[in-house]
């Protein structure tokens, strides 16, 4: 394969990627193909996704400082949960009063991080209330001989919930 075909075979497939449709090789002759430099346009379609993505990611990471900040100031423990009760977010009080040190919790199941795992039966109400999608709260949830009061307010559309 010379170098033209080569480049042509390398556009057909990279084009697509970036939403540009790939040129018709019988309606570019060669010095045209090269002339318009679609690997110089691809490149830098792919460097505004980069420039992108980087954006939102710096975004994601403001907005959730912010959030944390709003949560360590309630004087409650606040535990955001999926719908499979893996942990996507706590506040410091949570973190003194149910989770230890807190370290590694984050993508963990609620139920086994919580010091004292609490009574089987306050695992299915909770599960249960998850399941239902409606604000519910169970009260005398009980850890380490503790009693506390809980409330489940599921993520009112999933699209919002942290992955």
């Amino acid at each position: 394969m010379n170098a033209i075909g080569y480049l042509r075979d390398r556009l057909q497939r990279l084009l697509p990627l970036v939403g540009a449709t790939s040129p018709n090789p019988a309606e570019l002759d060669d010095d045209t193909l090269i002339s318009q430099d679609p690997l110089g346009r691809v490149a830098d379609a792919f460097q505004a996704m980069l420039e992108h993505q980087r954006a939102n990611a710096e975004a994601l990471h403001i907005a959730y400082a912010e959030i944390s900040e709003v949560l360590n100031t309630v004087d409650a423990a606040i535990i955001v949960t999926d719908d499979t009760m893996r942990i996507d977010m706590y506040n410091e009080q949570a973190k003194r009063l149910l989770l230890g040190d807190g370290s590694q919790v984050i993508g963990n199941n609620f139920f086994t991080w919580i010091k004292g795992c609490p009574y089987k039966a306050s695992q299915d109400k909770l599960k249960k209330l998850i399941k239902q999608g409606q604000r519910a709260t169970h009260t005398e949830f009980v850890i380490e001989d503790d009693y506390y009061d809980v409330t489940v307010t599921p993520h009112r559309r999933p699209e919002w919930a942290c992955r």
